[in-house]
């Protein structure tokens, strides 16, 4: 049962970083069509900080869980 916990707090997480960085794509193309470079700037590196977030959940996966 704690083993299924922790498998769903593990996707939970995912999901949230995956949600996260279609968020952050979103708003760079939003600031950037609207001119304003340092909001796209920001909303950029967010976007590349939860790639590798994901990435990085994607290696504990294939690393620990399968």
């Amino acid at each position: 049962m704690v083993d299924d916990m922790v498998i769903w707090l593990y996707w939970l997480g995912a999901a949230a970083i995956a949600y996260s960085t279609l968020s952050a794509t979103i708003r760079y193309v939003y600031h950037w069509r609207r001119g304003d470079r340092i909001q796209a700037a920001q909303a950029a590196l967010q976007a590349i900080l939860c790639t590798a977030g994901l990435g990085t959940i994607w290696a504990i996966y294939r690393t620990y869980i399968t």
